[in-house]
């Protein structure tokens, strides 16, 4: 028999009409079970459930559509089966108080956002949500955000709207999406591993030019380089002049990159911006490899 209070057509529940929900408010918040043959929680099924404080989804759902809890205000604690495949967009958006739920690792698409910007979920107290080695997104506050090793992709508009100011990410290769960084204007610099290298702007096209040149970089400090990445390096070397010290050192010791007239450059641009630790170093390195060589050849003649 048909539960009055769910609205349920060939196993997908349509509408939430109970206690707690847009067409019946309640004194007192709810906690609210899905019946058991419900397979699939379907599009806005509990929109504006502002009374509902806690979901049940029984065993056997495998998809909760886009919109699914979108605006159920006092929502706090969802139980989500690990029989779930899918779970739509914007799934949980304006649900600002919910801090009790975990993403199963059945679930295999889940299309992103799905949580609201104001949410800090307990099961994700760093703020990154990743899922089969995808992050999400990023819920958190913090300004400087180390990218786990276990990450494989950044995903689409995964730091939108972020505070984040560095992205730190591991030298193991990151697939990043192209709106990956939607809106996030606060960024400022890129790390691969210990190489740090400051932003102009916080475009998708300046992140990649910037996130490839790391790789390219630490290629050059491991020994893997070819000539295309020294050739590379060159090309960008303006972007090459504004890494961090200690990795622009370990690049003059290689020997590999800068030759005279990059030294030259190099030396005008760290006048340029005012960064007086490269100034000695660049300085002292054109002295003890140039300079001092070339009043020793000049002795001779």
């Amino acid at each position: 028999m048909n539960d009055p209070e769910f609205n349920v057509i060939h196993h997908v529940l349509i509408r939430y009409t109970g206690k707690g929900s847009i067409l019946n408010p309640a004194e007192t918040l709810q906690t609210v079970e899905i019946p058991d043959d419900v397979k699939t929680i379907g599009k806005y099924a509990f929109f504006h459930c502002d009374g509902v404080e806690s979901v049940i989804i029984p065993a056997g759902v495998r998809m909760i559509w886009s919109g699914a809890f979108h605006r159920c205000r006092n929502l706090r604690k969802i139980h989500i089966p690990n029989t779930v495949r899918e779970i739509g967009c914007y799934a949980f958006l304006g649900c600002d108080d919910l801090t009790q739920v975990r993403i199963p690792d059945s679930v295999e698409v889940l299309e992103y956002p799905v949580f609201s910007k104001k949410v800090h979920l307990e099961d994700y107290p760093d703020g990154l949500v990743i899922l089969n080695h995808v992050l999400i997104q990023y819920l958190g506050t913090d300004k400087i955000i180390r990218i786990p090793e276990t990450v494989k992709r950044i995903g689409w508009n995964a730091f939108d709207e972020a505070p984040v100011e560095t992205l730190i990410f591991p030298e193991t290769p990151v697939l990043i999406e192209s709106s990956s960084i939607h809106s996030c204007k606060n960024l400022k610099s890129l790390a691969v591993g210990q190489i740090q290298i400051p932003l102009e702007n916080s475009s998708y096209d300046k992140m990649i030019q910037t996130f490839d040149l790391a790789h390219q970089i630490l290629d050059l400090l491991h020994g893997k380089e070819s000539e295309e990445t020294r050739n590379h390096l060159l090309q960008n070397r303006e972007l090459l002049f504004r890494v961090d010290y200690e990795t622009f050192r370990k690049i003059l010791q290689t020997g590999k990159i800068f030759m005279k007239n990059i030294i030259d450059e190099a030396i005008a641009y760290a006048f340029a911006i005012q960064d007086h630790e490269k100034q000695i170093l660049l300085l002292d390195y054109k002295y003890q490899h140039f300079d001092f060589k070339q009043i020793g050849e000049n002795l001779k003649l």
